[in-house]
């Protein structure tokens, strides 16, 4: 046989091979296709029992889910830098706070606005969970009429004191560093509420004592009954968390049921750091 019979023998047998695994691959294609029309399609009330026995059974412990997103769960363990957030947070108070924005449909400085946001301001701090409420009513004037030091050690002028000149208030709070684009809007038609939330010592105790011996598990070895009071500690924060995190739901919605009872007189929105506001 020449070299040439020999390729074109070769080529032949290639082509053959080819065309006969082709051949097997579509024999079992067919074979699956068919085992799928005679299990799934064959028996159609069947199956849909499974799916839906199987969605119900998803469906019940869907509403056991809890995703924690908060920044406990989000570091490491004895991550330095939120320990110092802690610390700081510890010395100075909760940082957990609601911005609710607020414009009037007439002046900002008129006599029937004031009374509206002082009617508002008043309902928030008669909620339970909030600390205080901080509003343009609330902070202190030093040009409205000009005073010393000494003169505000004495007596600390608001917009709701006697002594207040509201033209020069209004003046004050648009040129000031302090409360321009902080408290008050550039173009003085928009103000803001500052809702501060009540410092939770339960969840930080829980917190604290949890966090001890984690980082003392890292350092060193926990007794049994360290590691036992480990696991008990550990439970009862995440149950306690849970439970935080359906108050500050309800405390949230009640806040945004205040503002609706105003959203006549003004445009109001719901910000702010405590949980995105959900």
């Amino acid at each position: 046989m020449t070299i040439t019979e020999q390729l074109v023998t070769h080529d032949r047998m290639t082509i053959v091979g080819i065309i006969g695994r082709l051949l097997k691959g579509k024999t079992m294609s067919s074979q699956l296709t068919a085992l799928y029309n005679r299990a799934i399609l064959g028996h159609p009330l069947s199956v849909l029992t499974v799916v839906a026995i199987v969605a119900l059974v998803l469906g019940y412990y869907a509403t056991q889910f809890r995703l924690d997103a908060s920044a406990d769960t989000l570091v490491l363990e004895n991550d330095q830098s939120l320990e110092y957030y802690r610390s700081i947070k510890a010395r100075y108070g909760s940082d957990d706070s609601l911005i609710v924005t607020y414009t009037p449909k007439a002046a900002l400085f008129s006599d029937e606005v004031l009374d509206d946001l002082k009617q508002m301001r008043d309902k928030f701090r008669a909620m339970e969970n909030i600390d205080s409420v901080t509003t343009l009513l609330d902070v202190p004037l030093i040009e409205s009429p000009p005073v010393s030091l000494s003169d505000l050690s004495q007596e600390i002028i608001t917009l709701e004191s006697d002594k207040a000149d509201r033209k020069l208030a209004q003046r004050e709070f648009l040129l000031s560093p302090l409360y321009r684009d902080m408290l008050i809007s550039p173009d003085g038609r928009t103000t803001a509420l500052q809702l501060l939330f009540k410092r939770d010592e339960k969840w930080f105790k829980l917190l604290h004592e949890r966090n001890d011996l984690q980082v003392k598990r890292l350092e060193t070895r926990l007794t049994e009954q360290e590691r036992a009071r480990l696991v008990a500690v550990s439970k009862e924060f995440d149950r306690y968390s849970a439970s935080q995190q359906a108050q500050l739901m309800a405390d949230i919605a009640t806040v945004r049921a205040i503002m609706a009872e105003h959203t006549d007189r003004a445009g109001l929105f719901l910000g702010g750091g405590a949980d995105d506001c959900q």
